[in-house]
């Protein structure tokens, strides 16, 4: 079997995942699973910049990077359906995630385990639920619930990565500038403060 290829060393923490990616896709031809590498590496990069940008704290920055990690694993088997396919694939996967991410037991990283799933699922801009289940206790699916929204960053990223179709990186970077407005950068996000009071509210439960 070919040895996959190391990723960056601000990225190196998720190797393990990115290893069990193209393992999954191993009976695709070279040239397709290179694609798939290159595709999936520059999403992780530019999901790492908008994190940072956002100021997200680590845990959900990482969190999102898993998400862009997974985000096409099944998209060589089905092109229409990966996001949903994708899902299922985290969602059996679910002790890698719990083991990359290492999160100490608590709701909050319960809830950003179940995060990753919900984001690769949605980050083709599939229509969010009406609820969630969150605990066992059925919960209205608010525009903040951590899945949806780590799922519109990988989205953009994605997006960004295709419209630039892996050109330079300079290219990507005056896009990212063009975002600000679009993920208000400016002191801590609104969005950002939704994240963490939807944490807190499950939190307490």
């Amino acid at each position: 079997m070919n040895k996959n290829k190391s990723l960056p060393k601000k990225l190196q923490t998720f190797q393990t995942a990115y290893d069990a990616v193209m393992e999954h896709n191993k009976e695709y031809k070279k040239k397709k699973r290179k694609k798939l590498a290159d595709h999936t590496i520059r999403v992780m990069k530019i999901v790492r910049k908008i994190c940072i940008k956002a100021k997200l704290p680590e845990d959900i920055t990482n969190t999102a990077i898993l998400a862009a990690c997974f985000h096409d694993v099944e998209k060589l088997k089905n092109e229409k359906q990966h996001h949903e396919l994708g899902f299922k694939w985290v969602s059996k996967n679910h002790d890698l995630v719990k083991r990359i991410l290492n999160l100490k037991p608590s709701p909050q990283s319960a809830l950003l385990y179940s995060a990753v799933a919900d984001a690769v699922r949605y980050h083709k801009g599939s229509k969010l639920p009406s609820f969630v289940y969150i605990n066992g206790e059925k919960w209205t699916c608010l525009v903040s619930h951590i899945g949806c929204i780590i799922g519109r960053i990988v989205r953009y990223a994605d997006k960004l990565d295709k419209k630039n179709k892996g050109e330079k990186w300079e290219e990507i970077e005056k896009q990212l500038k063009k975002s600000e407005k679009y993920f208000n950068y400016k002191g801590k996000p609104k969005w950002v403060k939704k994240i963490e009071k939807q944490i807190k509210k499950v939190v307490k439960v």
